[in-house]
């Protein structure tokens, strides 16, 4: 498995990962991943199996702001799902944000989404605490966080390889980027137990509280 940056190429290949990790309202049209390729305040990775075909195995997108990134998106094919491909994306996200001068990542996940709470806690996030009713009645989510600048979790099975492409190229912003095609999409607000509800989840385009595809594993 080789992870790096993702690049126009790739686009087919994660719109096919959404329609496998999402049901159809939640997904993100092509015109929402074309401004995450493009944006420059994104980072997006995908894993790729170089002996078949390659074949992108896995999609992670992050939106960085001053000293704070959100992770707005992560899925893994039905097939790579307990092969570690979900934890070596997150993994790898860590590394390109410390380039950055990231210095926190939260973000929320629901709180009966085991395989993904088991994902985060394996590479290094904390529970800070719970959000009631976030994705509806009786569905919490949970607020969690991990320092960019801190030691990764020992991880077995490493990738062969991680591209350290340069960051000079990647694609400049079409002005899609920064907001996609919803403008009232918030940007990076940390995990503030203030935070207003109108950041939560928003139709037009699923947040990254939405992202983990049930039965992933890490």
């Amino acid at each position: 498995m080789i992870l790096r940056r993702a690049t126009a190429a790739d686009l087919p290949a994660v719109l096919a990962l959404e329609q496998t990790g999402f049901p159809a309202r939640e997904q993100w049209s092509e015109i929402s991943w074309r401004g995450e390729l493009d944006g420059s305040d994104r980072i997006v990775l995908v894993a790729v199996d170089p002996d078949a075909g390659p074949a992108v195995l896995g999609v992670i997108t992050f939106l960085i702001g001053p000293d704070t990134a959100d992770l707005m998106r992560i899925i893994v094919a039905p097939a790579a799902r307990g092969r570690r491909v979900g934890r070596g994306l997150v993994r790898a996200g860590l590394l390109h944000l410390r380039t950055r001068g990231v210095e926190q990542l939260p973000l929320e996940v629901r709180h009966d989404n085991a395989p993904a709470i088991g994902l985060y806690r394996g590479c290094g996030f904390t529970t800070l605490h719970t959000r009631a009713d976030y994705y509806g009645p009786g569905a919490d989510a949970l607020v969690m966080r991990a320092p960019v600048e801190a030691d990764l979790p020992p991880l077995e099975d490493r990738p062969r390889s991680e591209s350290t492409r340069p960051e000079s190229a990647r694609p400049e912003s079409t002005g899609l980027g920064s907001t996609g095609p919803d403008s009232a999409r918030p940007g990076s607000t940390g995990p503030d137990p203030a935070r207003p509800a109108s950041t939560g989840p928003d139709p037009a385009r699923p947040e990254h509280t939405r992202h983990d595809p049930e039965g992933m594993n890490a």
